[in-house]
């Protein structure tokens, strides 16, 4: 591989490819093999898939990885006929992962790209009825839209609990941040708010009409007021202890809602992004963002598959034309201004991280005015230097959750 084909790679967020050589491919396979902490996969149903694909071919990698999530799924859907609750719960939560890796090589437009990720959310919303613990589905209704959510939560007491609302990444699904946050969450008596809000790269495919042109600054924190307020007017939910958190382009997002919103009892971003620009034009492929929208197009082409599909999909997601439409909206519509930030604060960064990030991540620990805050780098010796801890997600829970505990006072009892 030549010096040039190295460097066409979304940004360093992992220190090396260990099962698949090219690196951002490798990096989501390693992200879906870390689910298994919380259930979303099997070891020898993931590497079944991985010895049978072509990395290189998109159409192999979505094709083999369908095929076994409709095996497993099969599996599923026996075990739920015959009484088998808890090993159907099991089996869709497996399929539901096989369903979201095969995404991976789908392009928007793309003839599977609604139905594979349908299996994908189908799958994961069967398993979750079928929990132990309360899972409720539910839309956030603002200016026309309804934005796809879930509550978790550990029981059905009625108790009022803390609440984390997770915010998703550029490339992070609603039912990613279940083995993400979520299952993490209500082990330790909190609730997990779930959702893909405006902004957010699946917010479209329940509301195709949305766009990021027209959804502007004040549109989008005012979303997030009203996803609070849903909150804290239930009866189940601490409204004095409400935590805002996203991982990677949540990071940028949850620093623009907490200068805009003061009423989160602390924020976690995982990292924080006080500039996306800078971080994107700080990549490999700075013309992929900055440059004209034909000089765009062209180095997505030369891109692997995988890094390919989740710009497409970017664009996508905000309703664009070009990914070159991207920073300028994000430059008009994402206010951060941390001298407004003033809860507690953990700035959450990985060894492994580009270095424009963890330069961001320092400069956001700095400069907010929070009384109360840390910051925290997950390394290499510690198993959890991929981007946003991919590869560690039981340390990044363990990271989160002794911080809140702290912070807020809390004990997982009410």
């Amino acid at each position: 591989m030549s010096h040039e084909e190295q460097e066409l790679k979304l940004t360093d967020r992992g220190s090396q490819s260990t099962f698949i050589d090219e690196e951002d491919l490798d990096f989501m396979f390693q992200f879906f093999l870390a689910f298994q902490q919380y259930g979303g996969a099997s070891l020898g149903e993931m590497f079944n898939v991985s010895r049978r694909i072509d990395p290189t071919d998109p159409a192999s990698w979505e094709a083999e990885f369908v095929k076994e999530a409709q095996r497993v799924e099969a599996i599923a859907e026996g075990c739920l006929e015959k009484g088998h609750r808890v090993s159907a719960s099991d089996a869709f939560l497996r399929a539901h992962t096989l369903y979201r890796a095969a995404y991976v090589a789908v392009t928007p437009g793309a003839p599977n790209f609604v139905p594979v990720y349908r299996k994908s959310v189908e799958c994961f919303e069967k398993s979750m009825k079928l929990k132990p613990f309360p899972v409720e589905f539910f839309d956030i209704p603002d200016n026309g839209f309804k934005f796809h959510s879930c509550l978790v939560k550990p029981d059905n007491s009625g108790k009022r609990r803390p609440t984390v609302m997770v915010i998703c990444g550029g490339e992070s699904h609603l039912e990613d941040h279940y083995f993400m946050l979520a299952k993490g969450a209500i082990e330790r008596g909190y609730n997990a708010f779930l959702w893909e809000g405006p902004y957010d790269v699946n917010n479209r495919h329940y509301n195709p009409t949305w766009t990021a042109r027209t959804y502007d600054g004040p549109k989008f924190t005012g979303t997030y007021r009203k996803a609070f307020d849903t909150l804290a007017a239930r009866p189940d939910v601490d409204p004095d202890r409400i935590v805002l958190t996203g991982d990677s382009y949540g990071g940028a997002k949850s620093l623009v809602i907490a200068t805009a919103e003061d009423r989160f009892a602390a924020v976690i971003p995982n990292s924080p992004m006080v500039s996306q620009s800078r971080v994107l034009l700080s990549t490999p492929l700075p013309k992929a963002y900055g440059g004209t929208p034909e000089e765009s197009a062209a180095l997505q082409a030369r891109l692997p598959f995988s890094s390919r599909v989740t710009l497409q999909r970017v664009t996508w997601a905000h309703g664009l034309d070009s990914l070159t439409e991207w920073i300028p909206i994000m430059e008009k519509n994402f206010i951060i201004d941390l001298r407004k930030i003033e809860m507690p604060f953990m700035a959450l960064y990985s060894e492994s991280e580009a270095g424009e990030l963890q330069k961001q991540a320092e400069e956001a620990y700095e400069g907010v005015a929070s009384k109360v805050k840390t910051i925290r780098m997950t390394s290499k010796a510690e198993g959890a230097d991929f981007h946003c801890q991919a590869n560690n997600l039981a340390l990044a829970n363990q990271v989160k959750f002794d911080w809140l505990d702290e912070v807020l006072g809390y004990d997982g009892t009410v």
